[in-house]
């Protein structure tokens, strides 16, 4: 299945790392940013609260890919703009990482959901721990960013999250939608998920898929 799924499955998982890997360099970063630094953790802390509440009125409205793509789209962009603005003002800076921080907490939080959609309910459970697995390794490498950003240039951490963010935004407009399809169950629905991938819009998803779906699962009245 991951092999006649590789590329849903390289994208998602690269989209779980990159996510993972903003999160905490951006979350690490705080102190970096001038001003007060116990001021700027708080401000971190309450930009995760919003963040989280936001995603679920988002996920409620919008489709996955769309809302994945936006959200570390942004971020990326916030990212790369950050320090051009910190150079010019350092409360300009500061509110412009904060607003990366916040895309990029929304997207990792729509990512996770994201990603045990994508497969089969049979592999499910696997796919979604070489995920995790694999976001492990972003968390993992962003202590080394910032250390590069204090011993080198502190633009250095939000270089690297807003290219790598940018980067997957893109490449997840060519995962599949899976807001108005239900959960595949087989691997059979799980390859037929992959030609949605080319779908922009989610008004133009065959109901077929629906409908099959909805008879695979079982009734509660039965």
């Amino acid at each position: 299945m991951l092999c006649h799924n590789r590329n849903t499955s390289k994208e998602s998982f690269h989209c779980r790392n990159v996510s993972h890997l903003g999160f905490y360099t951006l979350t690490l970063n705080t102190s970096n940013l001038g001003g007060n630094i116990y001021l700027n953790c708080v401000y971190g802390a309450l930009v995760d609260i919003v963040s989280y509440v936001t995603t679920a009125l988002i996920l409620s409205k919008k489709g996955r890919r769309s809302s994945t793509a936006f959200t570390i789209g942004i971020s990326g962009i916030m990212c790369l703009v950050t320090p051009m603005l910190r150079s010019a003002n350092v409360n300009i800076g500061l509110a412009s990482a904060m607003i990366g921080k916040f895309f990029i907490t929304t997207a990792m939080s729509i990512v996770i959901l994201y990603t045990g959609e994508l497969f089969p309910t049979l592999l499910r459970n696997t796919t979604y721990g070489i995920a995790s697995m694999t976001a492990r390794i972003g968390s993992a490498i962003s202590p080394f960013i910032i250390f590069a950003g204090e011993t080198m240039n502190l633009s250095i951490p939000f270089y690297v999250t807003g290219c790598l963010s940018l980067l997957s935004a893109f490449l997840t407009i060519w995962l599949p939608e899976t807001k108005v399809t239900g959960l595949p169950n087989t691997v059979d629905e799980a390859l037929e998920l992959e030609s949605y991938r080319t779908k922009v819009s989610m008004r133009k998803l065959s109901a077929s898929f629906r409908r099959k779906s909805e008879a695979t699962t079982i009734d509660p009245a039965k």
